[in-house]
């Protein structure tokens, strides 16, 4: 067994994946990986990978496989990253919830994320020095203390960064009126919630979606799946 096989059993075993996910690895992520090593090969900075897609899509999964590989196939120095990590404090959001509307309180949607301090960790992970990762404890609905934070050494050959949102556009202003669901309806029923996301996603989480340079999309088959 190979080096690269053995670290895929490993990454199996302790992600609780069956078997068969062997095989998805060989067929879709392996070629996956190939194509970023040849983006890999194109600059001479940090590349900064983009995986997206709907909940219980399997963003974190290939998120960590793709670190995986891309370590044993060229002994890169890499990084998985999420964008939950960087969701606003509990205390921020309480703010946001109290001042502009209270569904904001919720973590989840664009505007409940501490955008400037992702920005400032991705710059810093391209250039040279130690760097630390934030981490947000979902169980306690808040950031964990800096001191607990993962500190690693810049700059990195790939960030991979995996959130469900990434690279999400605004929507036209005439598309927010009418509310889309029963949530908009009941508890947005003047657009504000909307309106307020829209406007993070024209301006905040445009520059930081700009910094990804290879965008991998998960799809799910539907809903149900979800």
């Amino acid at each position: 067994m190979s080096e690269l096989d053995a670290a895929l059993e490993d990454f199996i075993a302790h992600e609780g994946l069956p078997a068969s996910y062997r095989d998805t690895v060989r067929q879709w992520f392996l070629p996956l990986a190939e194509q970023v090593l040849r983006q890999v090969a194109q600059r001479r900075r940090t590349l900064i990978v983009g995986v997206s897609g709907c909940q219980g899509s399997g963003k974190s999964t290939l998120a960590g496989v793709l670190v995986l590989l891309l370590k044993h196939l060229l002994g890169l120095r890499c990084i998985a990253l999420s964008l939950d990590d960087f969701y606003l404090t509990h205390a921020q959001r309480q703010s946001l919830g109290a001042t502009v509307h209270p569904l904001l309180a919720t973590r989840g949607v664009p505007g409940t994320h501490d955008v400037e301090l992702a920005l400032r960790t991705l710059r810093a992970l391209r250039e040279g020095g130690e760097v630390r990762i934030p981490r947000f404890d979902k169980a306690l609905d808040d950031r964990v203390p800096s001191a607990q934070w993962l500190c690693v050494l810049a700059p990195l050959d790939v960030v991979v960064l995996e959130g469900w949102c990434l690279g999400i556009g605004p929507e036209e202003a005439a598309a927010l009126q009418t509310p889309l669901n029963a949530l908009e309806a009941q508890e947005d029923a003047q657009g504000v919630w909307r309106r307020y996301v829209n406007a993070q996603l024209q301006g905040p989480y445009a520059v930081l979606y700009a910094l990804v340079e290879f965008l991998v999309l998960l799809q799910a088959p539907d809903f149900a799946q979800v």
